[in-house]
Parts: C-alpha cells; structure tokens; sequence
C-alpha cells in the first residue's frame, strides 16, 4: 500500500469533524501557539463541523418529506439532483488525483508562503476537494494525471492569491484580524462580483439601497432585520428589540407556541436553553405548568483565570437596594493552588442582611466547576453550616467553597460572648478537677 492510498484511507476514515480540528491543532503549535489555546481553536472548528452536520442533516430530513410530495402530487419530476458537497469531496478524494492532493496543495503552499510571495496559510484541508475536483476533470479530459496534478496545483495557488487579495476587505468586514478565504467557491467569486458591484454603484436609485446585513439590520431593527425572525411577524408574533416575547412559562402572545434558547434574548447560554427546553416539554407536552426561575443560573466565563457567577453580585445588589455583606477567600490560601502554581483569584460570598445567600462569584482556576457546588447548595436551600461542616478531600480546589462558608462563621464562633461563655465555663471546678494531697 502506496502513501498516497494510506493518507486517502486516513482522510476517509476520520472524515473533516476529526481531520480538520487536527490540521488547526497542529499547525497552531507550529505557528507557535499554547498548547492550552491551540486546543481550543481546534475544539472549536470541530463544534462547529458537528453543528454543520447536523443543520444539513435537519434540513435534509425536512426537505426529503416536501421534494417527494410534490413530485407525488404535482407530476413534477427532475432527472438531475444536486448531491451538495459531502456527495462531491467524496468523489473528489476517490479519485487518482484525490489521492496527492493534500501534499500537492500544502507543497504549493509552503513554496510560496516562506519566500512571501503568498501570506495566507490555508488550513482548511478537509476543502482542498475543490483542487482534487479540478484535477480530476482536467484528468478525465486529457487521459493524463500529471496534468491532472498539476492543474490541482494551479487552483491551490490561485486560491492563495485570491485570499490574500481579499484579505483587507474581509478583515474590515467581519472585524477580525490575519484571516483570509481562500475558499474553492468562495474567492473565485470576487473577480465576478467586483464589476457587477461597480456596474450597480452607477444605476441612480439602485446605488442607494443598503441591502447587506447591517442595512436590513438598520431599516428593519436589530430583531425584525434578522433573518431568523423576519417571517414571525406574518403570524402575529410579538417580537421586540432583544428577541421573541413570551411570559414565564415561555409561551409567545399566541398560547400554543412556545419559544425557548437566545431567540427570547434572555440569557445567552447553552445550558440556559436546554433549561427552557425543559420547561417548554413540560408545559406543552405534557401539561405540567411549569415557570422559568433564573434567581440562581450559573454562568461562567472561560477566560484564564475562569470567571463563574451564581445569583446577585455586589452590583446587582445595590441596584435592588438591598443590604448585603461580602465574605472572601482567596486561592494564595489554598494548598492545591498553590501546588498548581495558581494564586490568582477569589470567591466571594454574598449575604443578605438575614444571613442568607444572594449569589457567588469565583475568579480563579477551574471556576466553572467550582460553582457547581453552590448550583446545589442554593437551588436545594443548604444551610451554610451544611457546606461548612461538610468534609472535602484534601488537597482539592473545591476546599475553597467550604473556608468562605467558614469565614462567615469564624466571627461567631469566636466572638467575645462565646469567649466569655467558654472561659466561665471552664472556670468552674468540681472535686474532681482538685489536686488531692
């Protein structure tokens, strides 16, 4: 078994959601990233392949049901179907030209990123099908496959030179930094659009109307220019400026539908619409009336160090007008983050004037897992003497949690009554404690 056949085997096994997360992770580390960092980015690109996947799949399902009815009852029938991508890069791969596209393209990328004559490293090797397509038409054309290569290896090339020239304007577009598209169906666009976009420019009225995003953003309002909610407002859907209305049991003005996730503008967390989605099943399915209650949801921001909040902050606090105190713990004082090398951070602690718990705040390694414990204790009502009592493994992070819960005791325990009460009890001396001669 030649390389060629091996790394197509490869390729086809582990398929873009495992293959491409590693090109990022990889070539992150060469590029001269953390480790820490370049495994995120690769986790990300993988998410976002899953969500991909899944969306085409939805949307697959859903379109199959409607193409066979109307073929069914319409007599409408076409001879042609467009397979899409996933059908296409998988014929591109089986090909000879498949085979060596990979190294062909990277060669080519490589050659004319170290002498500068490019600036973009493509990373996107899962797309490098659209070289491989190229390459194998120009070999079922011509009968050769060196010519078949060497055509995949001009398309490589000048999708480079088409990322870098588009480079600037997508940069200021999208507001991000050292990115580039060099995208087999993507930048070959540019060079078509650039004339028609000029061609527009010069027709009086037409170069008047905005019509990208930020303008049918700007016209319609951040919620109606979306084009996810445009079409709610054709069923009578109340819809304000964050998102979808609906009450506490997240039904909308119309009563059998529900809404539920960041299209109500509520708070932008993944366990936050898998929350709601509980409360919509239990409430539309199976009639058990149930109201959403955020007073303790956790959040945490993944940052280093992690940032992680339950309940009312300090500002929160004030602004409710309600007396609190503070109660801190810092991680210099923990023997586990300290033998991690971490001393930055704290958690603070927020008591209302009874004495009872408004919200955490944890600054400091492994947060999110940290606020787990108080998502228990606040939501089933644990007393503080509870948590404080409680015995933690040690050396454990999580020991924190029990010393701030500790530090509002520690003034009780030894306060100047308690001292006095001790130091008269202990005073007293019976028979027993009288030294006999």
């Amino acid at each position: 078994m030649d390389f060629a056949t091996v790394l197509k085997s490869i390729v086809d096994t582990l398929g873009a959601t495992v293959l491409l997360p590693l090109f990022i992770f990889i070539f992150a580390l060469i590029l001269g990233s953390k480790v820490g960092r370049a495994f995120r980015a690769a986790v990300t690109i993988g998410v976002a392949f899953i969500g991909i996947n899944l969306v085409i799949g939805l949307m697959w399902g859903a379109l199959s049901g409607v193409s066979q009815a109307l073929v069914t009852n319409a007599g409408i029938s076409r001879d042609i179907v467009d397979v899409g991508w996933p059908a296409a890069a998988a014929v591109a791969f089986a090909t000879d030209v498949g085979l060596w596209v990979i190294p062909v393209a990277l060669l080519v990328n490589f050659a004319l990123l170290l002498p500068g004559i490019t600036k973009t490293l493509n990373v996107d090797i899962w797309n490098f099908w659209h070289y491989a397509f190229l390459g194998s038409l120009v070999t079922a054309v011509s009968g050769s496959l060196p010519m078949g290569l060497a055509a995949a290896a001009v398309g490589a090339a000048f999708m480079l030179f088409l990322g870098d020239w588009t480079a600037k304007g997508i940069q200021e577009f999208y507001d991000l930094p050292g990115i580039s598209i060099p995208h087999g169906f993507t930048a070959p666009m540019v060079p078509l659009a650039l004339p028609f976009n000029w061609l527009f420019d010069k027709i009086p009225g037409l170069n008047k109307v905005d019509a990208d995003p930020d303008g049918i953003e700007k016209a319609l309002g951040s919620t109606f220019g979306d084009p996810m909610v445009m079409g709610l407002e054709g069923i009578g859907i109340k819809v304000n400026r964050t998102g979808i209305e609906v009450d506490k049991r997240l039904r909308t003005n119309h009563k059998h539908i529900y809404a539920a996730g960041d299209v109500t503008g509520g708070y932008q967390f993944t366990h936050a619409a898998g929350y709601e989605g509980s409360i919509v099943i239990s409430n539309a399915i199976f009639h058990l009336p149930r109201k959403t209650d955020y007073t303790f949801l956790p959040w945490c921001t993944y940052t280093d160090p992690e940032l992680a909040s339950i309940g009312m902050n300090e500002k929160a606090a004030k602004a409710a007008g309600i007396n609190y105190s503070v109660w801190t713990e810092a991680f210099k004082d923990n023997d586990r983050s300290l033998a991690e090398g971490e001393r930055i951070g704290k958690i603070k602690m927020i008591l209302n004037e009874k004495e009872k718990p408004l919200g955490v705040q944890i600054l400091g390694p492994n947060a999110g897992e940290l606020i787990s414990e108080w998502v228990a204790v606040l939501n089933g009502k644990v007393k503080l003497s509870t948590l404080a009592s409680a015995v933690h493994p040690y050396p454990t992070l999580g020991e924190i949690n029990k010393r701030v819960a500790g530090t509002f005791f520690s003034p009780k325990i030894f306060s100047e009554k308690i001292k006095k009460g001790l130091k008269f009890f202990f005073h007293l001396k019976g028979r027993a404690c009288e030294l006999q001669e």
